[in-house]
């Protein structure tokens, strides 16, 4: 690139927010390595509140606390942070400003803060070196530039000796609020150029190895301390320079500039150069020549490499077409593909029960419920949960603890699982994620009891009490109207970016983002599905052989905000008003974005079904003695909130604490399986799927019976 090329005329566009900035941002990629020596790139997520980019990095450009007068880049600058081949904490003492410069941040769930050190390079989630946990919410990176310039050198060979750090001590908030002096060999101030990169991590959460973290930076970096960026500067004109004059609104708004639509952002992009597997499946090794060095030696450039592809165009690429770095497990194995890798005496992945999953933090209640026992991670969302109830069972006596926000609730809340579907015909289950402003439960689902908005008397479910909403056999759009009261009370939503909801149809159920079938196009944050159940009971039976005949929907027309705000009345036949209940779980579809099919949809439910007709779920009541009855009469608070003495709230560490060991050691999470766990087959319909009968190779969900393992993890390079 030349340096004195104009680059915001050779642009015909930019994925920056403000249409003048056609400057370049880098950072070395994270990679996340198997435990067999095979790479897979992290994807990168939209940051908290940023709208809805194609992941990419928050870029700011902060201005000193104490109004010092601000430079804004020349053309022609460059500059580089961090040293790559760093690879021990000694070259980085934790009190200097370099050190604070170049963090990583353990997020907690839904990009979770540590609340009294909020600020990038502080407080105990942030550490100089990758986190040595799994880190619920991702990880980001922290990064900031030096501010002060020489005022002579653009971009000197090193690209970083223009550049001095402020002088002064850095407060508890870190980089973010510093001002300072420039020194005398540096006495010019410059925008604090700062980089925010989400790395979504928590996928591979329940894949760490026994020892040690599995990241790895992108030029052979497993320490992390070797984290690094590089920066061009390609403002157009003096846009820059009116921007630092006149724009300090912390908010980031600057009249002087022109925002461009997250549409057009996402619009920009770029032919591939290189012909080269570098993310969205396992590969042998880092691309290009980057070995891992682990240190704590400092790392060395590989000067003569034979094998790596060339990244600059023009340059001979031996041999060409065919990428040069061997491709790991392309797509992952099928059942006709032979593996050499050993099966390991236990999954490297957390086991679990069957396709079941539960869960869910709030209240109007929205109980929140961490995911169990029959969800991922074998956390119980209660601690009395087996393949047979007894329906008459005292479940708060029983259960020793709850994954649910109030201690009452050891009620049972089941859905069906989503896998994700590999062209190749393997299956790969999808990740919960926490809902929004949840807190930081492990996945799970968002329960919410409902009351009906023209104040009608509620009634508790009695003991014993169970029911199902939705028909795992539909696989066809006729089967559900889509102006009935069924078909929008079951239904999925397709989120942008960071929870992004349409405005004028927030509530599930409606608007554009919500179908009765699974989404036919990549969702930017994910997949909800939003799940209500009947609220009409008929006041005699707890449940009956169908376990739905005995609720049935309030009459009346469902209005714009669909069902979430629902009034209607009961029908005679059914005249008891119960709560709505109503469910929400968040996946984590965004990995997968970049796998679609040319056609159709990868996704599909856990009994086998690809179209999300049959999506369905399972209540069984298990609320203590007549605490559901009383936060119906007493807890009327919108937000969800319900005063201690009614109903009792817990941590969310002790929700996440609440396990069960596992029933059925069987692989069904954290990698590729050649078939959807138990008997469910695909059936695609239009049809009505059939139950197998009888069935020779699934895993027994009941205990005692055999069990076997399938593909245990990415092949191997042989």
């Amino acid at each position: 690139m030349d340096s004195q090329a104009n680059l915001a005329a050779l642009s015909t566009c930019t994925t920056c927010k403000f249409k003048e900035d056609t400057s370049n941002y880098w950072t070395a990629v994270l990679y996340f390595k198997h435990q067999n020596g095979s790479y897979m790139r992290v994807p990168q997520m939209a940051n908290a509140v940023t709208g809805n980019p194609n992941g990419g990095m928050t870029v700011y450009y902060l201005q000193p606390s104490d109004n010092q007068k601000v430079t804004a880049y020349p053309k022609g600058f460059r500059m580089i942070v961090g040293d790559p081949m760093i690879r021990n904490k000694t070259a980085l003492s934790t009190n200097t400003v370099e050190a604070r410069a170049i963090t990583f941040r353990c997020w907690n769930a839904n990009f979770g803060n540590d609340a009294n050190f909020i600020h990038p390079g502080t407080g105990s989630l942030d550490t100089i070196e990758l986190p040595n946990k799994p880190c619920p919410g991702g990880i980001r990176s922290n990064i900031f530039f030096p501010s002060c310039w020489n005022g002579k050198d653009l971009d000197p060979p090193d690209h970083a000796s223009h550049m001095a750090w402020p002088t002064g001590a850095v407060g508890r908030d870190g980089l973010f609020f510093h001002a300072g002096g420039c020194p005398a060999s540096h006495p010019i101030r410059m925008p604090t150029l700062f980089l925010e990169i989400a790395w979504d991590t928590r996928q591979f959460n329940n894949m760490f190895p026994a020892s040690g973290q599995p990241f790895v930076l992108s030029q052979g970096d497993p320490t992390g301390f070797g984290q690094h960026a590089d920066y061009v500067f390609g403002w157009k004109d003096d846009s820059l320079q009116r921007a630092m004059d006149k724009c300090n609104d912390q908010s980031g708004a600057c009249r002087e500039l022109t925002s461009i639509p997250d549409e057009e952002m996402n619009r920009c992009t770029q032919k591939a150069r290189v012909d080269e597997v570098v993310e969205g499946r396992y590969i042998n090794a880092l691309p290009g020549c980057n070995p891992i060095q682990n240190g704590p030696t400092t790392a060395t450039m590989i000067n003569q490499c034979t094998t790596a592809i060339s990244t600059y165009v023009g340059q001979p690429n031996a041999p060409a077409p065919t990428p040069t770095t061997t491709v790991v497990n392309p797509a992952p194995t099928t059942s006709t593909v032979t593996t050499v890798t050993q099966v390991p005496s236990q999954p490297a992945g957390p086991l679990i029960p069957k396709y079941g999953q539960c869960g869910g933090n709030g209240w109007t209640g929205a109980t929140q419920c961490v995911s169990g026992s029959t969800c991922q991670k074998l956390n119980d969302w209660y601690s009395h949960f087996d393949i047979k109830i007894d329906s008459q069972a005292d479940l708060p006596g029983l259960s020793t603890c709850t994954t649910c926000k109030f201690k009452e609730d050891t009620s049972n809340y089941w859905t069906a699982v989503l896998y994700f579907k590999h062209q190749n015909g393997s299956y790969l289950r999808v990740p919960q994620m926490a809902n929004a402003v949840t807190g930081n439960p492990n996945g799970g689902m968002t329960v919410y009891y409902l009351q009906p908005v023209d104040n009608q008397k509620v009634t508790a479910y009695p003991k014993g009490f169970r029911m199902i909403v939705g028909d795992p056999m539909i696989r066809n759009k006729t089967a559900l109207s889509t102006n009935t009261v069924e078909a929008r009370a079951i239904t999925f939503r397709c989120w942008n970016a960071d929870f992004g909801n349409d405005p004028e149809f927030i509530h599930p159920g409606t608007g554009s983002l919500d179908t009765i079938e699974l989404p036919n196009r990549p969702c930017p944050g994910g997949i909800r599905s939003n799940i209500f159940f009947p609220s009409c009971w008929n006041g005699k039976d707890l449940d009956p052989p169908d376990h739905a005949s005995h609720m049935a929907w309030p009459i009346g027309d469902v209005g714009r905000d669909g069902l979430f705000f629902y009034g209607g009345r009961c029908p005679e036949s059914h005249p008891i008003r119960m709560p709505v209940l109503f469910l929400e779980i968040a996946w984590d579809t965004r990995q997968f974005n970049d796998m679609f099919p040319e056609s159709g949809q990868p996704f599909v439910l856990s009994q086998g079904d690809p179209t999300g007709f049959g999506q369905h779920a399972d209540y069984v009541f298990g609320w203590k003695d007549d605490s559901l009855q009383r936060a119906m009469d007493l807890c009327n608070d919108p937000t969800g909130k319900c005063s201690e003495g009614i109903l009792t709230r817990i941590s969310d560490e002790e929700m996440n604490s609440c396990t069960q060991s596992p029933r059925v050691e069987e692989v069904v999470e954290g990698r590729y399986i050649d078939a959807l766990p138990g008997c469910n087959p695909i059936q695609n319909g239009p049809t009505s799927a059939t139950t197998v009968a009888h069935c020779s190779t699934a895993v027994s969900t009941y205990i005692g019976q055999p069990t076997t393992l399938v593909n245990p993890g990415p092949l191997a390079s042989n």
